[in-house]
């Protein structure tokens, strides 16, 4: 009998989710650039964080909503982190977003674990176009930190070589350009034919429009092409690198950093 409780006692953990709520995160200073991230940021991690099976997302309207109606302060938050289960989470992610010196992004994480009240940091550094990135890379970061599963990165390279945008706008201004040619010789036709003295002047200023649209059009194709040819075959592509710094120590976790992002 006892040997089966502990078969159904394992069975049950193994396939329990731990529960994770991501708070909103915080911005070093007040303007627009960094307060975007900081709003928009949560919501990248929380995707990334969902795409792993052992994970449940405790939808954080539904975290500040509970927060609020509780109005825990921090008196009552450190009594306990029992307080907190309220929001049933096993663990609440909270964040900050600073500017580097060299223009960087840096997002600084704190992982609370509720049932200990312990956390564990993590950060990741890169640039505002790579935040999709970032939120990938912590991702995983927090998930090894968490379950203990899984290897930790502490660079990624992202790759930009997207020339696909250039290339259709090249073939657009190509056809334009030959579609103009084309009108321009028959508007030229149609006017060396014409024999009528009232149609003559007509079909020159026709002619003469599609002319001048035809070398424009194939002036700026030609440029295009060239453009476009050096960037595919030189292999162009920019290379931008990710970096993230663990750290590792556990500290008492400070509950009102909790209710910062709610105010």
């Amino acid at each position: 009998m006892l040997k089966l409780l502990l078969l159904i006692f394992l069975v049950t953990t193994s396939f329990a989710k731990t529960k994770i709520a991501v708070v909103e995160f915080d911005a070093s200073v007040d303007g627009f650039f960094l307060s975007n991230i900081a709003q928009t940021f949560p919501d990248l991690l929380q995707t990334e964080l969902s795409k792993f099976e052992n994970f449940t997302i405790v939808e954080r309207r539904n975290l500040d909503k509970i927060l609020r109606e509780k109005m825990l302060n921090e008196s009552e938050l450190g009594e306990s982190s029992n307080e907190l289960g309220l929001v049933s989470a096993d663990f609440i992610v909270s964040g900050k977003v600073v500017k580097t010196e060299d223009d960087f992004i840096q997002i600084n994480v704190k992982i609370l674990e509720i049932q200990t009240g312990t956390t564990l940091g993590e950060k990741v550094v890169g640039l505002q176009k790579n935040t999709s990135e970032m939120a990938e890379l912590l991702a995983k970061n927090i998930h090894r930190t968490i379950t203990g599963f899984g290897k930790k990165e502490t660079k990624v390279k992202v790759t930009h070589k997207n020339h696909k945008p250039l290339i259709f706008t090249t073939l657009a201004i190509s056809s334009l350009a030959t579609f103009s040619l084309w009108q321009a010789k028959q508007t030229k036709k149609d006017y060396k034919n014409e024999t009528k003295l009232s149609e003559i002047e007509k079909k020159y200023d026709k002619a003469n429009t599609w002319n001048r649209i035809a070398v424009s059009s194939v002036s700026v194709a030609a440029i295009l092409g060239t453009v476009t040819l050096f960037k595919v075959f030189s292999g162009s592509q920019r290379e931008d690198f990710i970096y993230a710094t663990i750290n590792s120590d556990e500290v008492k976790f400070n509950f009102s950093l909790i209710l910062a992002g709610l105010k």
